[in-house]
């Protein structure tokens, strides 16, 4: 038998190290539904964050590895194909920037790498509805991003609260101008409003008629 490949060798020891973990997660001594739902979740959640740290990974390979050696990597020594790389890097850049939390980042690395492709303004729409959750599916956001190209000129639920919320301080501002005009005693009803105050019109002060 002839002497085995470094990317070999590194398949072997990855293989021998699944066999180990499962050999020791004594998954014999389970029982009871709880006993099961709890350590399925537990790798679960696991590979949540194996997939992220798969992706960082890559992501500093990319940035250590000579020219051309990260695409021989990829093409040769992975159990993955480059869309995967791909999709893996996106999904950890999204995290490191901040962009996406951990607790909002999908179970899923292709869900996960759908999310990343929403705009900083798709975001916060998806936060709004408690979109970004670890257990979103696949056809869920698939579903919310044919709802955004379906009413691209529907106004967000940020937008209509910027103008409501606008809309309450001109209101505040102008019964505050209101009150200020009447403390000089001037009749607000007896201002022309075809007139320009500043132009010569007449206005109410104390009952008297009064240029201004």
């Amino acid at each position: 038998m002839g002497k085995l490949t470094k990317a070999q060798a590194q398949r072997a020891a990855l293989q021998d190290e699944r066999v180990d973990a499962i050999m020791s997660a004594g998954l014999g001594i389970l029982e009871t539904r709880q006993d099961f739902a709890t350590e399925i979740t537990m790798h679960w959640k696991a590979a949540r964050e194996r997939f992220i740290v798969i992706g960082e990974a890559l992501y500093l390979a990319k940035q250590r590895l000579e020219h051309g050696e990260f695409e021989e990597m990829v093409r040769s020594d992975l159990p993955f194909d480059r869309n995967v790389c791909h999709q893996l890097r996106r999904v950890y850049e999204a995290v490191a920037t901040k962009r996406l939390s951990l607790q909002e980042v999908p179970d899923s690395y292709s869900t996960a790498y759908k999310v990343t492709t929403l705009s900083d303004k798709e975001l916060e729409q998806a936060r709004g509805i408690n979109l970004l959750r670890p257990e979103l599916t696949r056809s869920e956001i698939m579903r919310f991003k044919k709802s955004l190209q379906a009413s691209p000129s529907c106004p967000s639920h940020m937008r209509i609260r910027q103008l409501i919320e606008t809309r309450r301080k001109l209101t505040e501002q102008l019964l505050q101008i209101d009150r200020e005009i009447e403390s000089l005693g001037i009749n607000l009803q007896s201002l022309d409003r075809d007139d320009d105050v500043s132009g010569g019109g007449k206005v109410m002060i104390d009952g008297e008629a009064v240029e201004v």
